[in-house]
Parts: structure tokens; C-alpha cells; sequence
């Protein structure tokens, strides 16, 4: 194997799993593209309270998407089982589309509208990615590694997508941005039609509710929950002080890239850390790291504090993120999964578009807004810890 083939296999693995994380990266880059142009239109061309409004109505609308992923996407994965290649390769279509669109009706009414298209589509081709993963995997020990592979490549390209996309918008304009988007998207159809066809068996649906319905992906799920709703949280509240504060939007891009390169460097993290904890350690670790972290800013809040709280919640929402996706795949292995991810996907956007809105309706002050969210991460962790203590107690006196 040559060099070239060997640094290829380190970021994107081996096939046939390679196939799906090409696909997804390359879908991922046109919609941080995307991202990148309506930040530029929605929020730094104007002051942080014109902004206000239309961030609300834009959190809102990402909510709308999951409305219809969760009883019609899932379904469709589930009851055609190897159609998510298809619907990858159909949202990609859809989303080149739509950016076409909103390239030429960037200031019209129709601009909501096609960007709700958009986060639909987007929002089905990551089920249908996350409902593929342990099947294309097939070793569950593998599960933590392999989501943390599809999460680096992820990273990586769609944080140089939007370093371009920045640049972009610097020396070009958004319609250009968008064009380059829609490219993308059209780049990924024949990538995603490469992606392995599977055969699934049939499923018990009492077998799917004790699995997925179980104490400990329940815990799980409402501890993931708590890291969205931070992360939420934290976004728009760093934008919004940012914006008062006078900062220039350099500087926000750069917190934006301390936040991805924490993601990055959190595949890593997660990977070698699950070889001595499992997936609810690792979970628990996540929101107790990040909490503390929001606990110790406040002590001397300057930028450089700014961009430490956002890498460090960058490597714990990516550390969670793994533990959580192959806890869920490893003790629901014969649930339907689509609709399952469709499921926890509906409940995490709640969560980062609940704390996002508080960010923003609440406007807390520097040192009030990180020790609050701080208090809320430290203390998710500690109930999960907790709550996962009582469920073994459970299990035990069950099993005597």
C-alpha cells in the first residue's frame, strides 16, 4: 500500500465503509457552505438587535424539518430497507436545488421557504447516514472508532468548506457561495450511489421498544440532550456578547474554528479514551468537562477565554456525540434505525434550538451565562452518573 493510499485509509477507512464517509463529507461541505452564506446574510450584515428577530424565526424554523424526518424518513428507511443510498443521493439532488434558488431569491419571501427545504433534506440524509453505520461497521467494539472516523472527516472537510466559504463571502458575495454549495451537493450524488446496498432482516417490533425504550439509552439520550442544549446555548451566546461587544467578525470566525478543531480533535480523543471507559463514562466525562469549563471562564473573561471554552466544548460535544451513537447502536443493535435515529435526532434539535433561544431571549452577561451553563453541564453529568448507579442496583436485585 502506498503512502497516499495508507493517509487516504487514516481519514476516510477502509472499504466499503470508506464509501459512505467520501459521501457524507462531501454532502457536509455544501451545507457548511451553505451555513457560511446565510451567517453572512442573517446576522453580521446587520446590528445584534435587528439580528434578534430573525435568528429566533430562523431557530424555529430548524425545528419545523423534524416534523416530517421523524414519521416519513424513518419509515421509508425502515420499510425499504437498502433505499439510503437513494435518499442520500435524492437529498443531495434536492439541496442543489434549492441553493440554486435561493441564489436568485436571496432577498424574496421564498427565501425561508427553500432554506426549510434544505434543512429537511439535510436532516434526512443524516438518518439515513447514522442508520447505515453499524451495519457497514458490523463489529460493534469498532462502533465508537468508526462514528469518530466519520465524525473527523466530517470535521475536516466542512471546516475547510467553510474557511472557503468565508473567504468567499470576503472577496465575493453570497450568491457565489451558494452556487459553490449547489456544487457540492451535485459533486456527492455519484459518491453516494457507491455506498453499499445492505439487506436487513426482519425485526421483532416488542424486541425494538425494550431495546430503545431501556433505562440506560434512556439516561443516555436525556444526558445528550443537556450537552445539545449547552452547545446551543453557547453558540448564540458568544455571537450575541461578541456582537455587543464590538468584536470584528474575524473573531467570531476564529471561535467558530476553535469550536471545529475541538470537534476534530475529539474524534481522537473519543477513539483512544474507549479503550479504558465505556460509552457512559465517556458521556459523563464529556458534560463534566465542558461544565467545568464554562465554570472556570468567568474568572478572567477575555477573548482568550472565549476561544478555550469553545474548543474545549468542541472536543466534549464530540466526545458525547460518539459515546452516544455507539452506546445507542451496541444496545439497540436490532431496532429499527431509522426511525430510531429519527427519534433522538427530533429530541436533540429541541434541545440545541431550546437552549439557543434562551441565549438569545435571556441576554445574560459574560460571567452570569457561562456559570449558569457551567452549573447545568456539571449537574446533568452528575444525575446521569447517578441515575445510571440506580438502574445497575435495578438490574441486580431483578436479576436475584
Amino acid at each position: 500500500m502506498s503512502g497516499a493510499s495508507r493517509a487516504v485509509t487514516a481519514v476516510f477507512g477502509a472499504e466499503p465503509y470508506r464509501r459512505l464517509v467520501v459521501a457524507n463529507s462531501i454532502g457536509v461541505s455544501g451545507d457548511a457552505l451553505f451555513t457560511v452564506s446565510l451567517a453572512g446574510s442573517l446576522f453580521f450584515n446587520v446590528s445584534a438587535d435587528a439580528a434578534r428577530p430573525t435568528i429566533l424565526l430562523y431557530l424555529l424554523l430548524t425545528l419545523a424539518p423534524f416534523a416530517i424526518v421523524g414519521p416519513f424518513v424513518g419509515t421509508v428507511i425502515d420499510r425499504f430497507p437498502g433505499s439510503q443510498r437513494g435518499l442520500i443521493a435524492m437529498t443531495n439532488l434536492g439541496r442543489a436545488t434549492a441553493m440554486l434558488l435561493i441564489a436568485v431569491q436571496l432577498k424574496s419571501l421564498a427565501f425561508f421557504p427553500l432554506a426549510f427545504i434544505v434543512l429537511v433534506l439535510s436532516k434526512a440524509s443524516s438518518i439515513a447516514k447514522s442508520s447505515l453505520v453499524p451495519w457497514l461497521v458490523g463489529d460493534d467494539d469498532r462502533l465508537v472508532a468508526e462514528n469518530a472516523r466519520l465524525s473527523r472527516a466530517t470535521a475536516l472537510v466542512g471546516g475547510l468548506a467553510g474557511a472557503a466559504g468565508a473567504a468567499g463571502l470576503a472577496l465575493g458575495s453570497t450568491e457565489g457561495v451558494l452556487v459553490a454549495a449547489a456544487v457540492m451537493h451535485v459533486i456527492a450524488i455519484p459518491f453516494a450511489m457507491r455506498i453499499p446496498k445492505i439487506h436487513v432482516a426482519g425485526r421483532l417490533p416488542m424486541v425494538e421498544d425494550v431495546e430503545l425504550r431501556g433505562g440506560a439509552v434512556t439516561f443516555a439520550a436525556n444526558a445528550q440532550s443537556a450537552m445539545r442544549a449547552g452547545v446551543g446555548f453557547l453558540a448564540f451566546f458568544i455571537a450575541f456578547n461578541l456582537k455587543v461587544g464590538g468584536e470584528p467578525a474575524w473573531f467570531f470566525g476564529l471561535v467558530i474554528a476553535a469550536g471545529g478543531a475541538g470537534g476534530f480533535f475529539g474524534t481522537y480523543i473519543a477513539a483512544f479514551l474507549r479503550r479504558h471507559l465505556n460509552e457512559e463514562m465517556l458521556l459523563a466525562l464529556a458534560l463534566g468537562t465542558a461544565g467545568l469549563a464554562a465554570l472556570v471562564a468567568p474568572v478572567q473573561y477575555e477573548n482568550p477565554a472565549v476561544l478555550l471554552v469553545a474548543l474545549t466544548t468542541g472536543v466534549a460535544a464530540s466526545v458525547g456525540r460518539q459515546a452516544f451513537d455507539s452506546l445507542t447502536q451496541r444496545l439497540a443493535p436490532d431496532a429499527e434505525k431509522g426511525r430510531a435515529f429519527a427519534r433522538f435526532e427530533t429530541r436533540f434539535q429541541i434541545a440545541w434550538v431550546l437552549g439557543a433561544v434562551v441565549a438569545v431571549l435571556a441576554r445574560p452577561g459574560n460571567a452570569i451565562g457561562l456559570a449558569a451553563l457551567g452549573v447545568v453541564l456539571c449537574s446533568a453529568g452528575i444525575l446521569y452518573l447517578v441515575s445510571l448507579r440506580a438502574l445497575r442496583r435495578h438490574q441486580l436485585v431483578v436479576q436475584t
